[in-house]
């Protein structure tokens, strides 16, 4: 089979599970980040490292079975300026690039206006922020991409004592009760059961095309598209949309092509079929839950939170080279010390973020109904 084809039905079945599965659990990586600040919950937090820990292993077993694997890049500023960013766009929104879609599958519009917004984003990033981009990633902290590199180990003398040193919470959090929520929804997932399930996922998504779960440059090409629609001239002249690079992949006999111009390449095509899937997936499970429901009778302050949210969101993930799936579904398993650099940024992002959002669209929001009475 065509090695694009078969990405992109193996993609949209990927998607589609990781759609069902979402949307079950709420699985949500903004809430994990966001919960410990506005409800000091830590639950999701908890899943988030048993999804690591899980995915570390899995990630170095492929390695060594020589499975080809994107590597990340050098750690700069710009990793933890990022984070930062996406922290306070995706507390805004309520959702990140992926948990917007898999809430819009399940029939919440907000979704649909944080993906605008994330589409609006990249076309901002492109006329504004590539040089300011530019300048914090030349701030570069070590020339080492992950933390074997940085100690000149061996992977697996890493990996190891981090797995078990986390298998030892995770473990302790079982036996506490910790890893589970009450529910009296009988098709409610819970989260641990979920971060197994997405960790999986991840790691057939790597054996089958080099990349962990991500759908961040779906639309920054959408929005490239969109420009050359409107202005093909100035695509034409802008030497950022004519880079390019094919990233060969032994194991799995293709090649990961990345355009940054309005051009089919192969990694659209994979994310584009995430995309569909997890859509899909999240109206598929909702429908069987019956519990899918469309509401328009949102507060435009919702609204207008979720559109913004969504531009910094997509300002934030062009200048980190990825958003929070990638950093923390891929790049944490992987020991990048850029994703590392990332979640350092994501916590202080996220508690100001849910400052303005308690200060300036919580509050503001019941004083209008106050006033309203």
């Amino acid at each position: 089979m065509d090695f694009t084809l078969k990405t992109f039905l193996v993609m949209l079945a990927i998607g589609s599970l990781a759609g069902w599965v979402m949307h079950r659990s709420d699985f949500c990586l903004t809430g994990m980040v966001r919960d410990v600040f506005l409800t000091r919950s830590f639950l999701l937090l908890r899943a988030l490292l048993l999804s690591v820990v899980i995915s570390t292993l899995t990630f170095e077993i492929l390695r060594r079975f020589g499975v080809s694997i994107q590597v990340f890049g050098s750690p700069s500023a710009a990793h933890l300026l990022g984070g930062i960013g996406f922290g306070v766009g995706m507390t805004l929104a309520g959702s990140c690039v992926v948990g917007s879609v898999y809430r819009f599958g399940g029939g919440e519009v907000t979704g649909a206006a944080t993906i605008l917004g994330l589409i609006f984003g990249s076309l901002i990033f492109f006329e504004l922020a590539i040089p300011i981009s530019g300048f914090f990633k030349r701030i570069s902290l070590f020339e080492a991409a992950t933390i074997p590199e940085l100690l000149g180990a061996d992977p697996l003398y890493v990996v190891l004592p981090s797995a078990l040193a986390g298998s030892l919470f995770i473990i302790s959090w079982a036996r506490g009760g910790k890893l589970t929520l009450k529910s009296f929804i009988p098709t409610y997932l819970q989260p641990w059961k979920a971060a197994v399930a997405i960790s999986f996922l991840g790691a057939l998504s790597i054996f089958f095309f080099g990349t962990p779960i991500s759908i961040s440059t779906l639309y920054a090409k959408v929005a490239t598209t969109i420009e050359a629609a409107i202005f093909p001239g100035h695509i034409a002249r802008a030497s950022y949309f004519s880079k390019s690079v094919a990233i060969p992949l032994e194991f799995q006999g293709g090649s990961i092509t990345i355009n940054n111009g309005p051009v089919t390449d192969t990694l659209f095509i994979a994310q584009g079929a995430l995309f569909i899937g997890i859509f899909f997936g999240a109206l598929f499970s909702a429908k069987m839950a019956g519990d899918y429901e469309v509401n328009f009778r949102i507060p435009p302050r919702q609204y207008l939170s979720a559109f913004a949210g969504g531009v910094i969101m997509a300002i934030s993930a062009r200048i980190a080279e990825g958003c929070n799936v990638w950093h923390l579904l891929g790049g944490l398993p992987y020991l990048s010390i850029s994703s590392l650099l990332f979640l350092a940024g994501l916590f202080p992002g996220s508690y100001l973020g849910g400052l303005i959002l308690k200060n300036r669209i919580i509050m503001t929001h019941g004083v209008e109904e106050l006033r309203g009475k």
